[in-house]
């Protein structure tokens, strides 16, 4: 469980928060949250402005979508973070297909077996994945997934050709308190609307866990879904 204090105050259990960084990240979720509304905004103000036969229209209108998109996914992560931080909990528990959660994914490769991969959580694999797979995109310009019985559960990868983190930082990426430095450290790794620690608080809440690390010179973001 994560806890705020004060910048005085010794923490007690768990991982805690100062407030000054509880200030940076609602800063960051603001920043973040800007970009997909004033493109919302935008792109309402030429659609009210041009015919209605404006062969434009098919792409303003995915432009839409896409934003609208980003804000749905960003909002169902900071969620995971308020229910981890509330309730303990973030997303549905049940064991379920991680391969048949993952095949929903959309322009971006998968790697499995053709057999059922069981896991805790296993019907959330794509959302927490496509988190990653935002990350890969913004930091590699691409990504693949791959998925992989465990003894401990399902391992589910996401690499990219970008620069791999250095071992002494990547648990920077997860926490919560490190955040705005991964953002402004082009070294690091930050995913919109605080995805990383949303994603290793979804993960935590299952059992499981995430971690960086590099691959035949690929940069890899994962997470283990544990056996029921």
């Amino acid at each position: 469980m994560i806890s705020v204090a004060m910048s005085d105050e010794t923490p007690t259990e768990g991982e805690t928060i100062a407030v000054q960084d509880v200030g940076a990240m609602l800063r960051m979720i603001v920043h973040d949250v800007r970009n997909p509304i004033a493109t919302l905004l935008a792109n309402l103000d030429v659609l009210s402005d041009i015919d209605p036969d404006d062969p434009e229209i098919p792409e303003i209108i995915d432009d839409l979508r896409t934003a609208t998109t980003e804000l749905e996914g960003g909002m169902k992560r900071i969620g995971w973070l308020g229910r981890h931080l509330s309730e303990g909990r973030s997303i549905d528990a049940a064991e379920s297909d991680v391969m048949a959660s993952l095949r929903t994914l959309e322009n971006v490769t998968i790697e499995g077996p053709d057999e059922p991969l069981l896991a805790r959580g296993g019907g959330n694999a794509a959302e927490i994945a496509a988190v990653l797979i935002d990350c890969a995109m913004r930091y590699g310009r691409s990504a693949a997934v791959t998925a992989e019985a465990h003894e401990d559960g399902v391992i589910v990868s996401v690499s990219d050709p970008g620069t791999p983190v250095n071992p002494p930082e990547r648990s920077l990426l997860f926490g919560l308190e490190k955040q705005l430095e991964a953002k402004r450290n082009p070294r690091l790794r930050y995913a919109r609307f605080l995805g990383l620690p949303a994603v290793a608080a979804a993960v935590a809440d299952l059992g499981g866990r995430v971690w960086a690390d590099e691959k035949d010179g690929r940069s890899v973001l994962a997470f283990l879904l544990p056996h029921s």
